[in-house]
């Protein structure tokens, strides 16, 4: 056979497989409803569709990203709910404990009751999330946040950091609160303690509660002995005598008495009482002009609270004079915030403390819910442009491959008739 008749059988097969090749395309568009997104054949359309699909990986990452976020937050307020818990059932011990019908046993009861929550609100602080990192740590997720110390108080290890995940290119959204705002920082009228030295005072205050008083009398004179420190630390308290009341302040040692002794007596005219040293290195006497007048003490309060050193303050003795000597046992005059009064009041301040905290944890979910919804907006608009983008006009596709079809079939039988013949046949 002639080139030329070689050249012709293989460009018309050539062609055939071309037109096989697009009608297996147009057949694959029918079947899956999708057009050929490859850059050599849409190269406008396979740039608009790679960047549809990379926002729409990027809303799926933001996505993720929120689900940690109320994942933590959820944990966060279950943690702060049984921390709420606990105080309440504090709340109600303390004022059982107030009642003067309460006896030395009973109290004890209730202080082995309190140690057990204040235990198992150690465990609540120190949870952790379901990657294993502190939800109250800050940014130091990878130890647990809340330690004893050696002294037995409880000591935060984390930090301040506020830890988030970006919910957008230009948002991120809080993931709880650290454990310095949540647990350390009840604001309370001695200034900010932790819940836990809270709780703490609260047992020191079981513990003198029924063996102190918060105010003292005795007729005509008394002997008052101190528990200073080594440092110098001040004491306070109102004397009322004859002639009125004042409030006396003086720093004191262990051992030296002369600062109370000139407070006392700078403010005579006032309050009709004099001091002058007493029995022991730290005792005091107090004289009224007469034998019948009351010399009253109260509002005893020393310098520092009980918090922060973890150990309650030590009573002032309160003791009459017989023949200018203390007799008897006398009565301890307890430091003002050791009392169970301002346990009671610590004690529901640490309570709405906490549930600040919760509307806290509250306001970052639903923060969390409304960019949830925008994602979700999102994500549908972008899913509509991926569908626009990458959807076959079913219609144009099979009147295209139909077209083919006839053309193939068409062509296949006028190739079939010219191959029945050769170059000799035109010539002759």
């Amino acid at each position: 056979m002639p080139i030329s008749t070689k050249l012709f059988n293989e460009q018309t097969i050539r062609s055939f497989g071309v037109m096989t090749d697009r009608t297996a395309e147009l057949q694959k568009q029918v079947s899956t409803g999708k057009k050929d997104m490859r850059p050599s054949t849409d190269t406008i359309g396979a740039v608009q569709l790679s960047a549809a699909k990379e926002l729409r990986s990027s809303i799926d990452r933001y996505q993720t990203n929120i689900d940690i976020s109320k994942n933590r937050l959820d944990l966060s307020d279950s943690t702060l709910s049984g921390a709420t818990n606990i105080m309440t059932r504090l709340v109600e011990l303390s004022m059982q404990a107030a009642n003067d019908t309460v006896s030395s046993d009973d109290r004890k009861a209730i202080k082995l009751e309190v140690q057990q929550a204040r235990d198992a609100l150690m465990g609540m602080v120190n949870s952790r999330d379901s990657q294993g990192q502190a939800l109250f740590g800050g940014y130091r997720t990878t130890q647990p946040p809340f330690a004893q110390s050696a002294e037995g108080r409880i000591v935060y290890q984390g930090d301040g950091g506020q830890t988030s995940v970006k919910v957008s290119d230009s948002h991120s959204l809080s993931t709880g609160v650290d454990g310095a705002s949540a647990f350390m920082e009840v604001q309370t009228s001695k200034g900010p303690q932790s819940i836990f030295d809270i709780i703490d005072n609260f047992m020191q205050a079981l513990d003198t509660s029924g063996q102190t008083v918060s105010r003292a009398q005795t007729n005509g004179a008394a002997a008052l002995t101190f528990a200073p420190t080594s440092e110098p630390v001040s004491h306070s308290f109102t004397l009322t005598g004859p002639n009125g009341s004042a409030v006396i302040t003086a720093n004191l040692v262990d051992g030296v008495m002369t600062p109370m002794i000139d407070a006392i007596n700078a403010a005579t005219q006032a309050t009709g009482i004099s001091a002058s040293s007493g029995t022991g290195n730290n005792g005091i006497l107090l004289t009224a002009p007469n034998g019948e007048d009351t010399v009253e003490l109260r509002n005893y309060q020393i310098g520092g609270a009980a918090s922060s050193t973890g150990k309650a303050s030590a009573p002032m003795k309160v003791q009459s004079l017989q023949g200018g000597v203390p007799f008897g046992n006398g009565v301890d005059l307890a430091d003002a915030d050791s009392g169970l009064a301002p346990a009671i009041s610590q004690i529901r301040s640490g309570l709405d403390h906490l549930a600040l905290q919760r509307t806290k944890i509250g306001s970052y979910a639903a923060a969390a819910d409304i960019q949830t919804e925008i994602l979700a907006q999102r994500a549908l608009f972008v899913e509509k442009a991926v569908d626009r983008l990458e959807s076959a006009d079913l219609a144009s596709v099979i009147t295209e491959l139909q077209s083919l079809l006839t053309t193939k079939s068409a062509a296949q039988q006028v190739f079939a008739k010219i191959g029945q013949q050769s170059l000799f046949d035109f010539i002759r």
